[in-house]
Parts: structure tokens; C-alpha cells; sequence
């Protein structure tokens, strides 16, 4: 998959060019979305994309004609045929950055720019992860909105460092309260007793498109109670089950958080995923 969009243009990846001097390499001034193309057709896009644009306003990015949803995806369309990609199933970044000279007061006339990538999706993308508490703290949502994924990723990339440091897949983040929050790329969910449990938006979480399915599917469609809150780190000592939730990885297991080890083959897992992949049935939509 060697093609890529810039600026709106389909371009060789290897030929597409940002300056040093760009404020997206300064200071990741910008904001992103990934999401599944699942052999040319997509779940929930436009959702993305309105979150995408949430995320341009509240960065005063101005949302020009080609970053509209129907121009997106007029550059979705080519990409995949481009690179021959309506066969198989691929991982899309669309990235979006303000223009403009360096200094933290930006410009308000400068321009935006933006690239859409895709590469293959991993094969081991559905694997049980493991899981480590570690001591970095979800940025609080009164100093840095949690509701969009913004460039300067330094947050998480702090606690995945830590989480590799104890061998463990990712990291688990708690608020600085000292509530459950959710992992560098995942929100995440655990059963007791027929409940199953997430943490609310009070714990700065990103409240993903992913979590957002898989709640309505566990109050519509399952047998099971839906309970978000703040809850503690203790109260996942003793689930029965924990996974994970996000648009790539759609429903993965975890296996162990610290010392504390789960089951990854319970029957909570395939009641969601089944009725996850129904969902999907439904609401997959093509480009054209």
C-alpha cells in the first residue's frame, strides 16, 4: 500500500513532504482518526469524521471544502483503489495538522494540512493482551479535552513505555483521583456476576465509537446489566472477565492485568462478538 492522500492529492508515500519547520513536527499540533476499512466498506465513518471535525474546532482548525465528509470520502474512494485494496482488510489514519509559522500563539489565517494513510491490518490484531497498572495519569479533561484524538500523544506514549518496561501490552491509566480510566488505545470493560462494567465519562476517558456499539449492543441485545462509573483499580481484582474495545481491534481479551490473570475463552466473549459481528452485518456501508 504505497499510496497514500496529501493535501488531497493521491502520492507515492515515499514522495509526500512535511517541512521540518511544520507545526505538526514541532508540536503535534493537530488531531487524528483511525478506523477499519474492511475490504472497501467502513463501520460507523461517519462518526468518525464528526468527531474528527469536532476535533478541528476545538483546535480552531478551519474545516475547508476538502475535508468535508463527502470530499473525504471521494479520497477514501481513491485510496482504495489506488491501492488495490477492496480485498482485504486495512488499518486508515486520516491526519490533520495546522499550517502556519512556529510559536504557541498560531496564526489564525493559516491554512491546514492533511494526509490519509492505510496499511494492512495485523494479523495478530484480535490476540489477548496483557495489561499493567502504571504510575502515568490520564490528562484531565478540565486541562486538555478527553472526547478527540489529538496529535501530541505524549500522555500515553509516557505510559506505554512504562507498561513495556514490566512486559506487559499495554498500560492500564488511572485518573489522577485514582479512578479506572482506560489504556493508551482502548477503552475498557469487565464482567461480575452477570454485570458488566466500564468507566463513565467523569474518568477522562475517550469515549470511543467501538465502546459506543458495544454499550447499546450489551443493553439491547445481551442478557447482561450495563453499569459506568468511577470505580478503582481493586474492583477489577476479581472479574470473572476484562476486555478491551476499540474501532481496529473491535472486541480483544486481556489475560492479565499485574498478578491477576482472566480467562480469555468465556462465554461473555462470544455472546459480544456475535452480536458484534450481526451489527456489523448491518451497518457496513460502501464509499459509492
Amino acid at each position: 500500500m504505497n499510496w497514500i492522500i496529501h493535501n488531497g492529492e493521491l502520492v507515492q508515500a515515499g514522495d509526500a513532504q512535511i517541512p521540518l519547520q511544520s507545526r505538526a513536527v514541532a508540536y503535534g499540533d493537530g488531531c487524528f482518526e483511525t478506523f477499519r476499512c474492511y475490504e472497501g466498506r467502513f463501520l460507523e465513518l461517519d462518526k468518525h469524521l464528526d468527531r474528527l471535525q469536532a476535533a478541528m474546532d476545538y483546535l480552531g482548525l478551519d474545516i475547508i471544502d476538502q475535508l468535508s465528509h463527502s470530499a473525504l470520502k471521494e479520497q477514501l474512494e481513491q485510496l482504495v483503489g489506488q491501492n488495490q485494496a477492496a480485498s482485504q482488510q486495512s488499518v486508515i489514519r486520516l491526519q490533520v495538522w495546522r499550517e502556519g509559522p512556529l510559536g504557541y500563539k498560531p496564526d489564525a489565517r493559516a491554512g491546514v494540512g492533511w494526509t490519509i494513510t492505510m496499511k494492512p491490518l495485523p494479523a495478530n490484531i484480535s490476540d489477548p493482551v496483557s495489561l499493567v497498572q502504571v504510575r502515568t495519569r490520564r490528562i484531565p479533561q478540565d486541562a486538555l479535552s478527553c472526547s478527540f484524538k489529538l496529535s501530541n500523544g505524549i500522555n500515553y506514549i509516557r505510559a506505554s513505555l512504562e507498561a513495556r518496561e514490566q512486559n506487559a501490552d499495554d498500560a492500564l491509566m488511572l485518573t489522577i483521583n485514582d479512578y479506572v480510566s482506560e489504556t493508551t488505545i482502548a477503552n475498557i470493560f469487565w464482567l461480575k456476576e452477570q454485570t458488566i462494567y466500564t468507566p463513565n465519562l467523569e474518568c477522562d476517558i475517550l469515549p470511543g465509537i467501538t465502546r459506543g456499539i458495544l454499550s447499546s449492543i450489551i443493553r439491547n441485545r445481551s442478557e447482561y446489566k450495563l453499569v459506568k462509573g468511577r470505580f478503582e483499580a481493586k474492583e477489577l481484582d476479581h472479574a470473572e472477565a476484562v476486555w478491551v474495545c476499540n474501532s481496529l481491534r473491535e472486541i480483544r481479551p486481556v489475560e492479565r492485568i499485574g498478578e491477576n490473570t482472566y480467562k480469555t475463552k468465556y462465554p461473555v466473549y462470544k455472546k459480544l462478538r456475535k452480536e458484534f459481528q450481526n451489527y456489523k452485518k448491518e451497518h457496513l456501508e460502501s464509499l459509492a
